[in-house]
C-alpha cells in the first residue's frame, strides 16, 4: 500500500507475557509473567519512542537493568473456562440419598463435548455425583462408588436457550436413581415434563473428595501440573439447591414453582448469586453457609427462569436475575508465576517502555508505562493511552467472523483482507481469551475482557486485518514519535490511572493529548475529564470514535472491563433483553449517548462513520479565519487540504471518524476549522444510531452527515478542546518525516495548549 512503513515479514510467535500492571512510578515494581518453550530467551527494557512493526533491536533505545540479561525459560498454562467452586465440605461428601434441584438454560448442549452443570465428582477415585450434558447435549446425570459409574441420560437432546427445571434425586434405600427435567411455559405455550429412573444400587454412590463445581465437571491437571477445570458448561444455570435426601414428587414441584426451599427438610445448601450480582462470590442461603466463589468471571446480570419483562435493571429487582451464564472461553487472570521483575528506577523519563524478549526466532515486546513519582515536577504534557481500547480489542478474532462473511468485506473496504501469521497464531490459541468484539462459541457476545494474560494484539507489530494497517496500541506508536521527534516533553497515564485517581491523575497538567482511538470510557473517567475541563485544562483529542461505550471496571479488580453492547449503536452483537446493565457496577450500558453524556458534548464531535474504502483529507472552512483559530493554522497556506496523505490508508481522514453537530450536542461556541464532507465513497455508511429507518443515500457519496471535522472549542475560564474527528490522524503525524501540514497543525495547537 502506498506510503506504508509496514515491514515484509512477520515474526513467530515463540514467547508470550504479560505484566501485572499497565503503569508504575520510580520505586514501584512491575512483574513479568512469561512462556516459552524455548530452553532460555533474552531480556532488554527498551524505551518505546518510535514506531516500528518488524523488531530491529539495533535501532531499541535500550535501558541499562539488571534484568538485561537471560533467563531459563518455561511453559505456563491457561485454565480457561468459567466455573463456581464450593469448597470441600464433608457435609457435601454425600453417600446416601439426596437431591439436586436447579434451572439450566443451555446455550451450546450439542457441542460435541461433555459439560458439567453441577458436579462433586473425583475423576481418579471415581467417586461422587453430578449432572451435566453429554456430547450429543444429552441431559445426564450420574453417580459413582469407585467401582462403577451409574450415568441417567435424556432420551432426546436439550434445545439451545430453552430454560429447564432439573432435578436429580438419589434414594438409598430404593437403589433408584432418578432424573427430571421440565421445559418451561414460554409466554403462552405450557410447560413440558418428563423423567427419567434407573435401579442402580443402593451402594451406588460413595463420597467424593474434592471441590463442588457448578459449570464444570472436575479437575485435571495442565500441562504444567496445575489443576484445571474442564468439560465446562455454556449456558445459564439459575440457583442450585442440594437437599440429603430424596425429595418427593411433590416437594420438586414445590420448589420448581419457586417455594421456600428451606421449607423443605434437610436443605444442605441453596446458592443464590442474585444475593451478590455485583460481587465475586457465590452465596449460600442454607443453613452451612457453604458460600461459593465465582472463577474465570462467568456473566452476572442476566435474566434469570423466571424473569418475566417486569424490570429490565437487575438492582430494581434481584430475585429476576439468580442466574449465572457459564462459558467455556471465559478468562480472567492466567495465574502465571512471576518469572522477573523490574523496579523503576528513581528520575527514569516518563514514557512508555517495553520488555523486548528474544527466544528462538521470536521478538516480543511486552509493553509498560513510567509515570512520574509522585510530588516529582512534571511535564506540561500528558499522553493519556487508551488501554481500555486496548483491552477490549485485546486477541480479537473478527478477522475469522469476518471470513466467513464476503458480502461483509466487500461492502465495507477495497483492500484485499488477510490474515498475518499474528492473527493465524491467535486463531489456533483460544486459551488466550478474546476480546469484546468477539462472541462466545455459544454465539453470545463476550462483555469483559482482562489485562492478566497475553495480550499479543497489544504489540508494535499489530495490524488490522481489514486494511493491513497499524491500529490501536501500534498505531499510538506514530503519536509517540511523533512528539519525541518535535521534542515536547510529555509524561503518560492510562485510562486505568484517570479510573482510580480521578482529577489527581490530570489536574496539574496543562494539557491531555488522548490516543487515536479512546473509546471505552468508565464514568469515574467522565467525571474526570469534566472537572479538569472545568478547570480550565486542554485537551487535544486526536482520534476517532472516541468517549462512545459506556465500561465499567471494578475498582478492586481494575485489570478487568465490561461493556454491554445494549440495543443500539454501531456494535459487534447486540445484548439480551434485560441484559444491558454492567454487573461491575450496575449502571446502564450501552453508548454514552443515550445516557446524555455523548462524546459531542465533552469534546465537540461524535461518531458519524466508519469504513475502510480509502482516507481522505480534510477541506479547511471558513471558520479557519476565526482569529480565535488563527493559532491553528499558522505556517499552512488557505488553499492546502490537510491530511491528503498518510501511513494508514493513504489519508488523516479514515476508519472511523467523527462530526461536529449540534443535534447531538456539540456546544454552539465550536468552531468548525475543516471537514472531509463529500469525500468519502459508500464504503462508508452513517451510523445506525444517527437512522430512525432503513433508507437509502446513507452513504459518503450522499450524506453530508458521514464526514470528520476538526473544531475547536473554548471556554472562557481557559479550558479548550481540540478534535481532530478521525482514527487515522495519527499515520498522517510523521509522513515525509513529519514535515507536513498534520504534522504542523498538531504542533501549533500542543505548543498553544501547553503554554
Amino acid at each position: 500500500m502506498t506510503g506504508s512503513r509496514h515491514g515484509d515479514e512477520e515474526q513467530n510467535v515463540e514467547i508470550i507475557a504479560y505484566t501485572d500492571r499497565f503503569s508504575a512510578r520510580p520505586g514501584e515494581q512491575v512483574s513479568f509473567m512469561v512462556s516459552t518453550a524455548q530452553p532460555s530467551y533474552d531480556v532488554a527494557i527498551i524505551r518505546h519512542d518510535h514506531f516500528f512493526d518488524t523488531p530491529n533491536p539495533d535501532a531499541d533505545l535500550v535501558i541499562d537493568a539488571d534484568v538485561n540479561k537471560s533467563f531459563p525459560g518455561r511453559e505456563q498454562s491457561i485454565a480457561i473456562g468459567s466455573y463456581s467452586i464450593v469448597q470441600d465440605d464433608p457435609i457435601l461428601r454425600l453417600t446416601g440419598s439426596f437431591t439436586i434441584q436447579t434451572w439450566i438454560c443451555p446455550s451450546l448442549p450439542a457441542s460435541g463435548k461433555e459439560q458439567g452443570i453441577v458436579a462433586k465428582w473425583n475423576a481418579i477415585t471415581r467417586t461422587g455425583y453430578g449432572f451435566g450434558i453429554d456430547e450429543a447435549g444429552l441431559l445426564t446425570a450420574w453417580v459413582g462408588n469407585g467401582h462403577k459409574t451409574h450415568l441417567l441420560k435424556s432420551p432426546g437432546a436439550m434445545i439451545k436457550d430453552r430454560w429447564y427445571a432439573v432435578s436429580v434425586r438419589f434414594d438409598s434405600a430404593t437403589g433408584e436413581l432418578r432424573l427430571d427435567w421440565t421445559m418451561l411455559r414460554r409466554i403462552w405455550l405450557p410447560e413440558e415434563s418428563f423423567s427419567a429412573h434407573a435401579k442402580v444400587g443402593s451402594d451406588a454412590l460413595a463420597e467424593g473428595e474434592g471441590a463442588l463445581l457448578i459449570g464444570a465437571s472436575h479437575f485435571l491437571p495442565l500441562a504444567d501440573g496445575r489443576p484445571g477445570a474442564t468439560a465446562c458448561y455454556n449456558g445459564k444455570v439459575d440457583r442450585v439447591r442440594i437437599w440429603g435426601r430424596a425429595l418427593s414428587d411433590s416437594e420438586v414441584t414445590t420448589v420448581n414453582g419457586w417455594g421456600e426451599p428451606a421449607s423443605i427438610a434437610e436443605l444442605i445448601a441453596a446458592w443464590n448469586p442474585a444475593k451478590d450480582i455485583i460481587g465475586t462470590s457465590l452465596p449460600d442461603e442454607g443453613p452451612n453457609e457453604l458460600n461459593g466463589t465465582n472463577i474465570n468471571q462467568p456473566t452476572k446480570a442476566v435474566c434469570g427462569a423466571n424473569w418475566d419483562g417486569t424490570e429490565v435493571a437487575f438492582r430494581l429487582l434481584p430475585e429476576h436475575y439468580g442466574a449465572i451464564a457459564y462459558h467455556e472461553d471465559d478468562l480472567e487472570d492466567c495465574h502465571w508465576s512471576v518469572d522477573f521483575s523490574y523496579e523503576i528506577p528513581a528520575g527514569m523519563p516518563s514514557g512508555l517502555y517495553a520488555a523486548r524478549m528474544s527466544a528462538g526466532k521470536s521478538i516480543e515486546y511486552v509493553p509498560f508505562y513510567v509515570r512520574p513519582a509522585k510530588g516529582a515536577p512534571v511535564s506540561p504534557v500528558v499522553y493519556l493511552a487508551p488501554t481500555n481500547t486496548y483491552l477490549a480489542y485485546a486477541n480479537e478474532r473478527l478477522f475469522k467472523a469476518s471470513s466467513l462473511d464476503s458480502d461483509f468485506l466487500e461492502k465495507t473496504t477495497t483492500y484485499t483482507p488477510s490474515w498475518t501469521e499474528r492473527e493465524t497464531w491467535i486463531a489456533a490459541h483460544p486459551e488466550l481469551g478474546s476480546s469484546v468484539y468477539d462472541l462466545h462459541p455459544d454465539g453470545n457476545g463476550i462483555s469483559y475482557s482482562t489485562r492478566l494474560r497475553p495480550v499479543v494484539t497489544m504489540r508494535p507489530q499489530f495490524k488490522l486485518f481489514i486494511n493491513g494497517c497499524t491500529r490501536h496500541f501500534a498505531a499510538d506508536l506514530y503519536l509517540l514519535e511523533w512528539m519525541e521527534k518535535k521534542g515536547f516533553q510529555y509524561d503518560v497515564a492510562t485510562d486505568e490511572d484517570v479510573h482510580m485517581e480521578g482529577l489527581d491523575s490530570l489536574s496539574q497538567y496543562k494539557v491531555v493529548v488522548t490516543g487515536s482511538h479512546p473509546e471505552y470510557w468508565t464514568t469515574p473517567m467522565l467525571n474526570t475529564l469534566r472537572d479538569y475541563l472545568a478547570g480550565g485544562g486542554r485537551v487535544m483529542y486526536l482520534g476517532g470514535n472516541g468517549f462512545y461505550w459506556v465500561t465499567a471496571i471494578d475498582s478492586n479488580r481494575p485489570y478487568m472491563v465490561e461493556v454491554r453492547r445494549g440495543i443500539n449503536g454501531t456494535r459487534a452483537w447486540t445484548s439480551h433483553p434485560g441484559e444491558i446493565y454492567l454487573s461491575l457496577t450496575g449502571e446502564l450500558g450501552g453508548l454514552w449517548r443515550f445516557r446524555d453524556l455523548g462524546p459531542n458534548r465533552f469534546v465537540g464531535i461524535g461518531f458519524a462513520s466508519e469504513g475502510w474504502g480509502g482516507a481522505e483529507g480534510y477541506d479547511q472552512l471558513p471558520e479557519r479565519d476565526n482569529p480565535k483559530a488563527a493559532f491553528v493554522f499558522e505556517g499552512i497556506a488557505r488553499e492546502e487540504t490537510i491530511g491528503n496523505f498518510g501511513l494508514i490508508m493513504d489519508g488523516a481522514s479514515g476508519d472511523e471518524i467523527d462530526r461536529y453537530d449540534l443535534a447531538n450536542g456539540t456546544p454552539p461556541e465550536t468552531l468548525r476549522l475543516a471537514t472531509s464532507e463529500g469525500h468519502h465513497t459508500d464504503y462508508y455508511q452513517l451510523v445506525v444510531e444517527d437512522t430512525t429507518m432503513t433508507l437509502p443515500g446513507r452513504g459518503g457519496r450522499e450524506d453530508p452527515r458521514v464526514r470528520a471535522d476538526i473544531t475547536l472549542l473554548e471556554a472562557p475560564n481557559g479550558g479548550a478542546v481540540f478534535s481532530v474527528g478521525s482514527i487515522n490522524w495519527s499515520g498522517s503525524l510523521m509522513t515525509n518525516d513529519a514535515d507536513n501540514n498534520v504534522s504542523k497543525m498538531t504542533e501549533n495547537v500542543l505548543r498553544k495548549f501547553s503554554e
